[in-house]
């Protein structure tokens, strides 16, 4: 298996419930992996909720059974709880 797996990061909610780009409750940012090479996929970075702070960035990867990888990652991340 050559071929490596995929990755796309989102933020729920998929917009910011907050002024200026902010969330104002706690987004969680998901990673959804695939493989559709023959070693299937081994592992997917869990979701994380994020707390208060500004320019947060949160990064994942998806790696297959043959070894192969992928990341992704979503930046600049503004939470005012």
């Amino acid at each position: 298996d050559t071929q490596g797996p995929t990755i796309a990061a989102s933020v729920a909610s998929a917009s910011p419930d907050g002024q200026d780009g902010w969330y104002i409750s706690q987004p969680t940012v998901s990673f959804a992996c695939d493989d559709t090479g023959s070693s299937g996929l081994a592992s997917c970075t869990a979701p994380s909720t994020l707390g208060n702070g500004a320019g947060q960035s949160v990064s994942g990867t998806a790696t297959d059974g043959a070894g192969n990888s992928a990341s992704a990652s979503i930046s600049d991340i503004l939470v005012g709880l």
